[in-house]
């Protein structure tokens, strides 16, 4: 399996089987987003409201697969 990681610089794989990306919000909180190809998966890395344990990440999906 290939893992790509970056923003959004030269250095990002395209080809990779899972891509991890790291942006920053309007609010200046650093965000996740991990993407599977193969699978058509995208899905956000973040925290679900009420949660409290900061160590914990949730995978939030963007939208359902067919």
């Amino acid at each position: 399996m290939t893992i790509g990681a970056g923003g959004n610089g030269p250095s990002c794989s395209r080809r990779a089987a899972v891509y991890i990306n790291c942006g920053w919000s309007e609010a200046k909180k650093p965000y996740y987003t991990l993407s599977i190809k193969r699978l058509g998966f995208n899905a956000n890395l973040g925290r679900y409201p009420g949660q409290d344990d900061p160590t914990l990440q949730a995978i939030i999906e963007w939208d359902p697969r067919d």
